[in-house]
Parts: structure tokens; sequence; C-alpha cells
């Protein structure tokens, strides 16, 4: 019975397991291409600011999509490689209160 019981909770465990961990034929580009372009264009990596270090995309990226830590790590270090911080590209901060009009 206890044999059972050992070989039931270890099903249980591989049915839990993450199945969206990178396999070793894992392309991140083809990954960010097909996840990021299903809500908005690439061409947001060439405008956007960009960030330094993995943990800055990570965070941005969880503001938009859920991934797992796995894939995660794999996009954030992409990007922080190869899309880092544009300082030309980073908002111009206003002293005081400001008015703006958008057309």
């Amino acid at each position: 019975m206890r044999f059972y019981a050992a070989l039931s909770l270890l099903w249980v465990g591989i049915a839990q397991a993450d199945v969206s961990v990178p396999s070793p034929d894992y392309d991140v580009k083809t990954d960010i291409a097909e996840t990021c372009s299903a809500c908005h264009g690439l061409r947001y990596l060439d405008l956007a600011q960009g960030y330094d270090t993995p943990q800055e995309w990570s965070h941005l990226i969880a503001s938009m999509v859920t991934l797992s830590p796995a894939r995660d790590e794999a996009v954030s270090r992409y990007l922080a490689t190869n899309h880092p911080h544009k300082p030309s590209k980073a908002p111009t901060l206003v002293p005081g209160s400001t008015n703006i009009v958008i057309d």
C-alpha cells in the first residue's frame, strides 16, 4: 500500500512540473517575437528607453505577461544584453506643475 501511495505522490509531482521550461533547442528570439507581438509590435524594443539589467526587464515584463521563471530569466537576460538603456530615449522631467496638451 505504501508503494502505491509513494507512486501516486511521485505522479502528482511530475504532473505539476513546469512544462514551460525552455528545452535545449529553445530560441529566445523566437519566443520574444511570438510573445511580445501578440499584443504590440517588436518596434517598441527599438523605441523604448531600454534597461541595463535583467531584473529591470523582468519587472517590466511582469506588468504585461506571466512567464515561467526559466523563460523570464532567458528573455530578461537577452533583452538586457541586446536592448540596454538608451539615455537619448529617456523622458525629460520638468520641475513644478505643468499643463500638457496632446493633440
